[in-house]
């Protein structure tokens, strides 16, 4: 679980950041008590599902982006309109 300890320790400092108790953050995102906790120890190396991460996201102010890399994904984001980038 090499990212774990960093994704658990990122999502706690944001949800603290935030003033969120564990049980506000499962409640504003709609899951129980115990799938926060067991992001917050790491107890996961699984990526939320695309609904989770995009939820978790809002409420903590951050892009899922940031949350994947948390994760420990190296992702860049190039995008291109009309063949430019933007």
């Amino acid at each position: 679980m090499p990212y774990a300890n960093h994704s658990a320790h990122f999502i706690a400092a944001l949800r603290k950041q935030r003033g969120y108790s564990r049980q506000e953050l499962a409640d504003a995102i709609g899951k129980p008590l115990y799938i926060i906790g067991n992001l917050e120890r790491g107890a996961t190396v699984h990526v939320p599902d695309p609904e989770t991460l995009s939820d978790l996201a809002a409420v903590l102010g951050c892009s899922s982006l940031d949350l994947l890399r948390a994760w420990g994904y190296d992702i860049d984001v190039y995008i291109e309109v009309d063949g430019a980038p933007i």
